[in-house]
């Protein structure tokens, strides 16, 4: 209320037992709509904030032994979720934050990397035995001029200081957009 975060809005709320029922319906209905072997669940830019203002989330982490490390309350709800495509045979994509912010993921959990300093991010998840996707490099909202299909060209997802043993790990690149206008 008031561009201030009242835990109304947001983030879902891992603390309401009905998510449960509603997202395995969601993703169940997802998998059977494509059969990919992979699903992505996200997980980026998850605003703690809003889980901060929200007294009904403050109290189950507080009956959980969570304290008020929002990353533990990711992590459980991340390990929970990783469970709906498991239980059909499918690997889950999540966005590097995941990653990055410790939560437990399988070790069949794509690591999707979208941001800067993405090499370091590729070696991380590697040398921790994750498939990675790139993405840091193709983004086409983050446009310069003319010339960015060079940039885009140029751009090798090998080119980390991963371990060669962990270089089959890289799965591939994939080319997002995101934003409020597009042309």
């Amino acid at each position: 209320a008031a561009g201030q975060p009242d835990g109304r809005l947001g983030p879902i709320n891992p603390s309401n037992p009905a998510i449960w029922p509603f997202l395995r319906t969601l993703f169940n209905e997802v998998m059977d709509l494509f059969e990919d072997k992979y699903i992505h669940l996200g997980g980026d830019e998850v605003p703690f904030d809003c889980w901060q203002s929200n007294q009904d989330i403050l109290n189950y982490m507080k009956l959980n032994g969570m304290g008020r490390d929002f990353t533990r309350l990711e992590s459980s709800y991340i390990a929970e979720l990783l469970k709906i495509p498991a239980a059909h045979n499918k690997s889950s994509v999540v966005w590097q934050e995941v990653f990055d912010n410790g939560v437990d993921i399988t070790s069949d959990t794509v690591v999707h990397v979208w941001t800067g300093f993405w090499a370091r991010e590729l070696a991380a998840a590697t040398q921790q035995g994750h498939p990675v996707l790139l993405s840091a490099c193709w983004y086409l909202d983050s446009i310069a001029g003319g010339g960015d299909w060079t940039k885009f060209y140029n751009c090798d997802p090998l080119a980390f200081n991963g371990a060669d043993a962990n270089r089959h790990l890289m799965l591939g690149g994939e080319t997002c957009m995101w934003g409020e206008f597009v042309n």
